[in-house]
């Protein structure tokens, strides 16, 4: 399954994703785009770096501080422009969840951050963001469908029972439901979505919620749920392992497993622990159950598909893939099953989207003293990561599309130097391998990341700056 058309995709600039953007004067806009334009030119470099002068960079600093200026009013052109490529899309659209921690060091907290979980004692603020993906193995971005921050209190509440922080309005359980509801506001009523979540947003509140809307969901389950039959003989109720274990084989399949680093947080370690890239055999069950929530006591009941992936012939060493997802999509047919399990294999484009922010942009290492100015910075640089997503995207799918789509004439011209065709176009993929390149990627190692293409970026406007130079003494 393909975009009708990969032009429409790459061929928007990045000064297009912020046009028309309400900040109040059209003097904020046009600096908000020149902004983008500079730090998308160079994603990896500082400010004083991207804005090249004295004068742009204190209007960079002006712009990021002023009140008058909110991230939402930013990113609302980027949602606009997301739907419009949305709207192209024949099938539905799967929009992905994820938050990450942002975290930003220093000898002193900076405004408005909270505490994060680190032994450092670092603050810093949680992006939860949802990113539309085109179906299909290319997973092409289809850009950011909405965005919410937030930061953590230093107090401790202790714990707290499931009915009290059910009850709780500032649980940050609901930034889930939230964003969804964000999300397919933004998206429009054109747009069909199914909304992909991880283990985090497992909650049986979160799964009523979302049918009750109409939001259509794959979600993966953190925890065995009980369900409403009971366990022959006991008082206990049965699980969804129970029923699992008990359901047949609808469908085999081979699925290529990505390699995953050793995570330096001993929790993460212990959720996502490393492994090499292998190609997966696996098994798969799936039923629709009534899941009974036992929080209250048995008065809420819920029918949705569970679908159950399990890997087999696992290598010795390693830990057995296994996903447990819970869905509102229908799961009567092999066919549908498949479905469910590519909607979910779309989750770890968002991971990737992180990793362009933090390490493409290196968004962690921006020098600004307040949340407000973090926010806003962090509104721009989200649709640059996700530009950056793209190119590699496209360029991983061998997209045929010629390289001015994404870069400057200059920068297209230096790279056609790089590949010793000076007087032809290189496409979208040979131009990201150039940039690789330049930043020290070896073709052995693997498909570029981000720190590499960053750092090959840098190198490029570096050569750009030259260029240009040139030009103009000729």
């Amino acid at each position: 399954m393909g975009y009708p058309h990969e032009r429409a995709l790459s061929s928007t600039s990045i000064e297009d994703e912020f046009d028309g953007a309400d900040l109040g004067d059209a003097r904020r806009t046009r600096r908000l785009q020149q902004i983008a334009q500079q730090c998308a030119a160079s994603p990896a470099g500082s400010f004083p770096k991207a804005a090249r002068t004295a004068a742009a960079l204190e209007g960079t600093y002006r712009f990021l501080n002023n009140p008058a200026v909110n991230a939402q009013g930013v990113l609302e052109p980027h949602h606009e422009c997301t739907r419009a490529r949305a709207e192209q899309v024949k099938s539905p659209v799967l929009v992905v969840h994820d938050t990450t921690v942002c975290t930003f060091g220093g000898e002193s907290a900076r405004q408005g951050l909270g505490p994060i979980l680190s032994k450092t004692g670092a603050h810093g603020l949680f992006a939860h963001v949802a990113l539309a993906v085109l179906p299909g193995e290319a997973r092409l971005p289809l850009g950011i469908a909405a965005l919410s921050t937030f930061v953590r209190g230093s107090e401790r509440r202790g714990k707290r029972s499931t009915r009290a922080l059910r009850a709780d309005p500032h649980n940050e359980s609901r930034r889930w439901a939230e964003l969804v509801d964000l999300s397919a506001d933004h998206l429009g009523d054109e747009v069909s979505c199914i909304h992909v979540m991880d283990r985090e947003a497992d909650g049986f509140p979160l799964f009523e919620e979302l049918a009750s809307k109409g939001h259509r969901f794959v979600i993966r389950a953190a925890c065995d749920r009980a369900l409403t039959e009971r366990l022959e003989g006991t008082q206990g109720h049965r699980r969804i392992s129970h029923a699992m274990k008990a359901a047949e084989v609808v469908l085999t399949r081979e699925v290529p497993i990505g390699k995953r680093r050793k995570s330096a947080s001993a929790q993460a370690r212990r959720i996502h622990p490393a492994r090499e890239h292998r190609v997966a055999k696996l098994e798969v069950r799936a039923e629709v159950l009534e899941l009974n929530d036992v929080a209250s006591r048995g008065k809420r009941q819920i029918r949705l598909g569970i679908v159950d992936v399990c890997e087999t012939d696992v290598p010795e060493g390693l830990s057995a893939v296994h996903w447990t997802l819970v869905t509102n999509e229908p799961i009567d047919t092999p066919e549908q099953v498949a479905h469910v399990i590519d909607a979910y294999r779309s989750r770890w484009t968002i991971e990737e989207l992180f990793r362009a922010l933090k390490s493409g942009c290196s968004f962690e290492r921006r020098q600004l003293e307040s949340r407000h100015a973090l926010e806003v910075a962090l509104a721009i640089f989200l649709p640059i990561a996700w530009r950056l997503l793209l190119m590699r995207s496209l360029s991983r799918s061998e997209s045929t599309e010629p390289a001015t789509l994404a870069l400057t004439t200059s920068q297209v011209a230096i790279l056609a130097l790089r590949l010793r065709r000076p007087n032809e176009v290189p496409t979208i993929t040979e131009a990201v391998a150039a940039i690789a390149q330049l930043g020290g990627h070896l073709k052995r190692n693997g498909p570029p990341g981000w720190t590499v293409l960053g750092r090959g970026f840098d190198d490029l406007l570096l050569l750009e700056l030259g260029w240009l130079a040139r030009e103009q003494q000729m």
